[in-house]
């Protein structure tokens, strides 16, 4: 009996030192309308009462319901403190996908600007009069800002912003998150140095082009050291009809899932997927891209892609890499990459671009086996997307799927008017059942837990009312 009380014991220190790891402790609360001390779940503030009292290694925690209350041109979550490195400043949905953050087309949702340290946990943020999140104002940015499980949709399309802006920033981490509908781009980090993008869905939807090029993920876009991992990227465009209050025309410069601008140096693309479906609204160039007007002699750029897959039923080219002066390239490389296309996987010539183990075909001959799989592959070539990139190392032991966001993100495009049905081919169908439907069954080796994805949430929780009794 005493070996079994003290087993017990040991569990409970553990999963309480897993839990106290995994989530912060809230130190404050705020609900929509809020009027108490902040100090209590059941005596919650305002979430803009919080930035007068917030110091490092405060976490403030978002009871459920809608919060929109700013001035107007205003932020409704609007950092004005930073954390530090060991003590940050952490902003959470108590329930995931169950606080949203409404810009109601007025308003932003969240502006983070130049402070540092600061997470940002388990929200839904959409209908902005600007951005919807945005860190850096001017040109600085903070340091070590963390977005997760974070979603994100309609930025004001009349104005050259973005869903999720990482601009000018110095190590971010945007992880588990998701973004759709209005905007140039789903995610951008404009001028950072070491932004990092990991696990992320993003589909372009809709922008009226005061800005440049459309597009899901723009990397590289003058920065430095950006790595992209485990992100899945699409494009499909609405022709007219921009959010709820702009009705124009809302497609005026396509570019593709993925744009690269190779500026600067160490960009790196790992174990990603992008993808267009015959049904899809596509008039850009291609399903990968270099933007010929980032990329610039004497920068030395270097970027890598690797184990990862470009995938259309469209009419365009699968990849289309700028070559010749002054538009070069000269130490990047496409290792183990997967080109599934109907119309030609030809690359419009880039000399400059190495390319090692690729796997090419058609749709056709990819159902037909003639393609490696990319789950596990066969052989040397083609891209192998079966297990967990972090931080530009393949974890053999981390699978990748079942995707950690499917069930939010379907809540999402339901929350947003939309028809998850529809965006993803199926009824109940999410990211991962669209991934199947395009690749094949994913093997169990590729899947965590038998297909349920490990979460905060999964751990057990502690004993209750355990009493250690001498035997």
């Amino acid at each position: 009996m005493k070996i079994i009380m003290i087993l017990l014991c040991a569990l409970w220190i553990a999963l309480t030192a897993e839990m106290a790891l995994g989530q912060a402790q809230c130190t404050h609360w705020a609900s929509p309308g809020g009027t108490g001390t902040g100090l209590s779940q059941s005596t919650p503030f305002k979430i803009t009462d919080f930035w007068s009292v917030a110091q490092p290694g405060h976490t403030l925690c978002l009871l459920n319901g809608t919060y929109n209350e700013a001035p107007v041109n205003q932020s409704v979550i609007n950092v004005t403190v930073s954390g530090t490195a060991n003590n940050r400043i952490t902003i959470k949905a108590l329930n995931d996908g169950l606080v949203n953050i409404d810009g109601q087309y007025v308003n932003q949702p969240i502006a983070i600007g130049e402070h540092s340290y600061i997470t940002l946990e388990g929200m839904d943020a959409y209908n902005s009069g600007w951005g919807v999140i945005t860190a850096g104002a001017g040109s600085q940015g903070g340091t070590g800002i963390i977005l997760r499980r974070m979603i994100a949709w309609n930025a004001n399309s009349t104005l050259n912003v973005h869903i999720i802006q990482m601009d000018y920033t110095t190590d971010s981490l945007v992880e588990d998150s998701a973004a759709f509908g209005d905007g140039r781009s789903n995610y951008i980090a404009y001028d950072a140095t070491r932004p990092k993008l990991r696990r992320f869905w993003g589909m372009f939807e809709a922008d009226q082009g005061t800005g440049g090029p459309n597009k899901s993920i723009q990397v590289a876009y003058r920065s430095t050291g950006e790595l992209v991992e485990n992100v899945i990227a699409t494009y499909n465009a609405r022709t007219t009809g921009c959010g709820a209050v702009h009705p124009a025309t809302c497609q005026p410069n396509p570019y593709g899932p993925i744009v690269l601008g190779t500026e600067g140096q160490n960009h790196r693309i790992l174990g990603s997927i992008t993808y267009l479906k015959s049904t899809d609204s596509f008039e850009g160039a291609a399903n990968f891209l270099t933007s010929w007007d980032t990329i610039y002699t004497g920068s030395s750029p270097t970027t890598a892609v690797r184990d990862s897959v470009f995938y259309s039923q469209q009419s365009q080219k699968l990849l289309q890499l700028q070559s010749g002066y002054p538009y070069i390239c000269p130490a990047c490389t496409m290792t183990n990459i997967t080109e599934i296309g109907n119309y030609g996987v030809d690359i419009l010539g880039s000399p400059d671009w190495v390319f090692s183990n690729r796997a090419a075909g058609s749709v056709a001959q990819y159902n037909a086996g003639t393609v490696p799989n990319i789950w596990n592959g066969a052989g040397t070539n083609g891209a192998r997307v079966c297990k967990r990139y972090i931080d530009g190392v393949l974890n053999t032991t981390t699978p990748l799927w079942p995707w950690p966001m499917d069930a939010r993100i379907r809540a999402a495009f339901t929350k947003a008017g939309k028809n998850p049905d529809a965006v993803f081919g199926g009824t109940g169908n999410s990211v991962t059942q669209q991934m199947e439907t395009l690749f094949g069954t994913i093997p169990a080796e590729c899947r965590t837990s038998g297909g349920t994805a490990v979460t905060s949430t999964s751990i057990p929780s502690r004993p209750i009312n355990l009493v250690v009794q001498k035997p």
